[in-house]
């Protein structure tokens, strides 16, 4: 039995291993930046721009409201 592991199995779990390695390395970055930590950044950023284009769409809207134009930009008195 230890004689068809040694023969067949132990290299296919050898590259089994080796490609966890590196999964688990570009996830967790381990030491460098992985996919965790980069998606987390790019969440807070999102986020971020969310609600500077929900304030500016909101300040667009209320000046529309407060100042109502015609058809050809101009301020309706």
């Amino acid at each position: 039995m230890s004689e068809q592991y040694d023969r067949v199995c132990k290299n296919d779990f050898a590259k089994i291993h080796a490609a966890l390695d590196r999964l688990d390395t570009a996830i967790r970055g381990n030491g460098r930046p992985g996919i965790q930590l980069r998606l987390s950044r790019l969440e807070a950023a999102e986020a971020t721009r969310s609600r500077l284009l929900f304030y500016a769409e909101s300040r667009i809207m209320r000046s529309n409201w407060i100042f109502p134009c015609n058809d050809r930009g101009m301020r309706v008195n």
